[in-house]
C-alpha cells in the first residue's frame, strides 16, 4: 500500500516543523484575502 513505508512517514514527520511557518503564513494570507473579498462584496452590494 502507498504511504505505509515507515521511513517515508518519518521523513514527512521530520519536515512538518520546518513547514509550519510557511503554512501559517499561507493561512494568514488566505484569511486576509477572504476578509478583503467580503469587504469588497459588502461594498458592491450596499444600496446606493
Amino acid at each position: 500500500m502507498v504511504g505505509t513505508d515507515p521511513s517515508t512517514t518519518a521523513n514527512v514527520g521530520a519536515m512538518l516543523p520546518r513547514l509550519a511557518p510557511y503554512t501559517d503564513e499561507r493561512q494568514r494570507r488566505a484569511q486576509n484575502a477572504i476578509e478583503a473579498f467580503r469587504e469588497d462584496l459588502d461594498h458592491a452590494l450596499a444600496p446606493g
